[in-house]
């Protein structure tokens, strides 16, 4: 849009620093450190500059509402959004800037030992996870051209009297955190010359998603209403993280293989396990204040014109509406997908090999997100018939959701001389998310 100028700059940054380090013939540890960064702004031209709306006629610009209302900082100020019916939106656009730093630490280290007929792994997992962000739907407010004055929403520009407008929401940056742990041991058993077993367990310890300073806050329904936790708002200068929901301190998951040589050219394996699915951070970064971020309509009258000089008349305004805000249940599990798996494969020759898999997996406890108040439809009035009408939305972060997948798998390979091989496979699959289609 010419109008409404974007600048864009995306920073990555990837390091691994690994080691690997032979004790001796039977014992090599692998050591591992990581980290993974990215930095993304989307900003307006006047982003982090002292420009003020005021300079050039917008008066009363102010984020929040009163008595609580302040003037833009330097990250939200800009030009107000200028919506005209029919025609591109002028100003610095809504949704800017946005403003996301991802950041991952991981440190890995394994150990492997061979003893006779068994073969011992064991390691250890460590991941601190970062996420800020900063950004809001109408951080500068709006003004909507529409042709109610004059009949024409260019003319309603020009002469600078707006059909609606609404009040900056401001931009209430976060900063989320996160840490989880695991370790691992497995054996694999050379049972006999046709069998060979696989035993292991892991343990995953999945920390909270925790906003560094205290802001977060989440409706509560135990108590009739609801209302938001914590029950106070941190103060300016922060506190310590309030978790809204606990860890998980217990995810204990086995795995089982084995394969088995009937005879010679034939091999039949099984195996299946549990895995512990890594919960999306970027889901649960929707948490903020609802009360610290708030912003109201306002739409003209013969008494109270809508302009550049008095944006926001007080006779002009709509019933403050009740608040947005997010549900979590205090008692939320994490994802985690069994999987399993069998399969006969056949060595035809030499050079050509025969495979028919049956593979299947089930996760459970996935996120999801849905509405919790909305009211029975053509409901007048709207708000007293929600199921909560003390509240706005209510976006319910759930993790009830299910997935499965199955599939029959045939898959055969040719080699030729000189390196040269050609592979097939051909796979039939039944997967649910919660419904088909799945490719």
């Amino acid at each position: 849009n010419y109008f409404s100028p974007v600048n864009s700059r995306i920073t990555a940054n990837n390091v691994v620093i690994s080691e690997t380090h032979i004790f001796s013939p039977t014992v090599i540890n692998e050591a591992k450190i990581g980290f993974n960064r990215n930095w993304i702004l989307r900003s307006n031209l006047r982003t982090n500059t002292s420009f003020n709306p005021e300079s050039i006629g917008l008066t009363g610009i102010r984020a929040g509402l009163p008595p609580n209302d302040r003037p833009l900082n330097p990250l939200e100020t800009g030009y107000v959004p200028m919506n005209l019916t029919g025609y591109l939106t002028i100003g610095d656009g809504d949704l800017l800037p946005d403003f996301n730093i991802s950041e991952t630490w991981q440190i890995v280290d394994s150990v492997t030992w061979t003893k006779g007929v068994h073969t011992l792994k064991a390691g250890i997992d460590f991941r601190r996870l970062r996420m800020d962000r900063a950004g809001a739907n109408v951080p500068r407010g709006a003004f909507t051209f529409n042709g109610e004055i004059t009949g024409n929403p260019v003319a309603d520009f020009m002469i600078g009297y707006a059909g609606q407008s609404q009040s900056p929401e401001g931009i209430l940056p976060v900063e989320f955190r996160q840490q989880t742990y695991s370790w691992y041991v497995q054996d694999e058993w050379k049972a006999s010359r046709k069998l060979t077993l696989s035993l292991g367990l892991r343990y995953d310890f999945v920390g909270t998603v925790e906003e560094k300073n205290g802001i977060q806050r989440a409706l509560r329904l135990d108590r009739p209403g609801g209302y938001l936790y914590p029950e106070t708002p941190a103060p300016v200068t922060g506190r310590e993280p309030i978790p809204l929901y606990p860890a998980e301190k217990n995810r204990f998951w086995p795995r089982v293989g084995i394969a088995y040589r009937p005879a010679d050219g034939w091999v039949v394996r099984m195996g299946g396990g549990v895995f512990n699915n890594a919960n999306q951070i970027n889901n649960l970064t929707v948490f903020s204040d609802p009360e610290r971020r708030a912003s109201n309509n306002y739409f003209w009258n013969p008494q109270n014109y809508i302009t550049f000089a008095n944006p926001f008349p007080p006779s002009g305004v709509a019933a403050i509406p009740p608040i947005n805000v997010v549900y979590i249940s205090h008692d939320r599990v994490n994802a985690y997908n069994v999987q399993w798996s069998s399969s006969v494969q056949r060595q035809v020759s030499e050079s050509t090999v025969l495979e028919l898999a049956y593979v299947g997996s089930q996760a459970s406890h996935l996120d999801n997100s849905r509405s919790l108040n909305d009211a029975p439809p053509g409901s007048i009035p709207l708000q007293a018939n929600r199921p909560y009408p003390r509240w706005g939305t209510i976006r319910y972060l759930a993790s009830d959701a299910k997935s499965y997948y199955q599939s029959m798998q045939v898959r055969g390979e040719r080699r030729f001389s000189r390196g040269f091989s050609f592979l097939l496979r051909w796979a039939l699959p039944d997967c649910s998310f919660p419904a088909p289609p799945c490719f």
